[in-house]
């Protein structure tokens, strides 16, 4: 019965337009992929946060590594993103957002995480999901779709596709920022890094929906062709 509910929510949903997520500035995302590209020029930046942990270092990066490339897919690609939690929410608003976490490339003895290369993760249907690190298998949800023409999407590392926007913030950080900006001092050093990125950025941004147009989706272990709804 919840299954058969979702579904229909969503056909209902899908024609009504009630939950469509509300348009981006396509100005504002070309502008940060615009802003990213150009901190190709300078080498990265390394800050070694913590040692050992999980048996790995956490190292923050700072800058755009040359590798990562924008990618031209007219809005004919098609794209993958897992969710084992939320893909309900996603086949409702028809959209993505950012998470916490930034682009992060792990290796046995380190991990580290470009704090610059921020926004909805994805990938293709053609790649591993057990190449993405993150536990993905092939019954893990996942719904494939395409993006409208302006949305720029950046070539991390192989697999490894994002749509440039700011992360999302917690509400806890959102509040100190508040704080931070009638006081001028961070309550903790860490935070007082991440607020000056923030200012760069003109600060904190509402969270970005991004629409997106679904083809087909995977929940459950079942797949679903978006014509079939």
């Amino acid at each position: 019965m919840r299954f058969f509910t979702l579904i229909n929510l969503i056909s209902i949903f899908s024609g009504l337009g009630a939950l469509a997520a509300p348009s981006p500035s396509y100005s504002e995302l070309r502008s940060r992929a615009d802003r990213l590209l150009s901190l190709r020029s300078q080498p990265p930046t390394e800050r070694v946060i913590s040692k050992g942990t999980d048996q790995q270092d956490l190292i923050y990066v700072y800058g755009v590594p040359k590798s990562v490339q924008e990618i031209q897919h007219q809005g004919k690609m098609v794209f993958r993103h897992y969710s084992p939690d939320h893909l309900p929410k996603i086949l409702l608003s028809q959209s993505l957002k950012a998470g916490p976490r930034p682009f992060i490339d792990p290796y046995p003895h380190a991990r580290y995480e470009y704090q610059d290369l921020t926004g909805p993760m994805m990938t293709t249907p053609e790649f591993p999901p057990n190449e993405l690190w993150l536990g993905y298998s092939e019954r893990t949800n996942w719904v494939d779709f395409t993006l409208d023409a302006d949305v720029p999407v950046l070539l991390c590392q192989a697999g490894n596709l994002l749509i440039p926007t700011q992360k999302n913030y917690p509400e806890w950080i959102r509040a100190e920022y508040r704080k931070y900006l009638q006081t001028g001092v961070a309550s903790m050093s860490s935070l007082e890094i991440e607020f000056k990125r923030l200012d760069q950025e003109h600060g904190l941004l509402p969270q970005a929906e991004i629409p997106i147009h679904i083809v087909r989706y995977q929940l459950d272990g079942v797949v679903h062709e978006q014509n079939g709804l």
